[in-house]
């Protein structure tokens, strides 16, 4: 991601978390700074921009940036689901969510490549690619590629940078644990690491 020097994305979604989202992206930034795709779409446009009015100042302050998911209106840097439209105006960080088989625009600045491993949240995308479609499509093209899907531990995150994947996102991970910054810092240091 070219805004960004953060290979960590962590997805919120609110109904993981045991405590209000930014109390847990507060607590779990003290394992490392990392990059956050605010989500949770089930919560109306105003209450997601009360959210990222919340996240900005703790991004800026951890070198991070705060990426919104399918906004319905401009923001600095935005992530795409698979079946959104280009926003109007190209925001200064763009991003799409891409699944097997599906074609991949190479002008975007990044793109989440799922699911790598078997995932619970994302059922519907078909069979896991598992590290060897990781890094066959990682391969294929010269855009940073974010893996996604199934990745719970430091582990799994280090062999999807050994594949090639220039970084590594997760949701349940980090979202419903007690104690995230924990959980970031042994993934953070297992993606340099690599």
């Amino acid at each position: 991601m070219t805004a960004s020097r953060q290979r960590l994305l962590v997805i919120t979604d609110t109904t993981q978390c045991g405590r209000p989202l930014v109390d847990q992206i507060k607590l779990a930034l003290q394992g490392g700074p990392f990059n956050v795709l605010l989500r949770d779409k089930h919560l109306p446009w105003d209450a997601r921009q009360d959210l990222a009015a919340q996240l900005t100042p703790l991004m800026v302050a951890h070198d991070a940036q705060l990426i919104v998911s399918d906004p319905p209106e401009q923001c600095e840097a935005v992530h795409l689901s698979a079946s959104a439209q280009r926003p109007r105006r190209r925001p200064a960080l763009l991003g799409r969510s891409v699944h097997p088989g599906e074609v991949v625009d190479v002008s975007l600045d990044y793109v989440t490549y799922s699911p790598v491993y078997p995932t619970a949240s994302k059922p519907g995308y078909g069979p896991a690619v598992g590290l060897r479609g990781l890094r066959e499509f990682c391969r294929e093209y010269p855009i940073p590629v974010v893996a996604l899907g199934g990745i719970t531990g430091p582990q799994q995150a280090r062999d999807c940078r050994r594949a090639g994947a220039w970084g590594v996102a997760v949701m349940g991970a980090v979202m419903s644990a007690n104690e995230p910054h924990t959980v970031v810092a042994g993934l953070r240091e297992a993606i340099e690491s690599r």
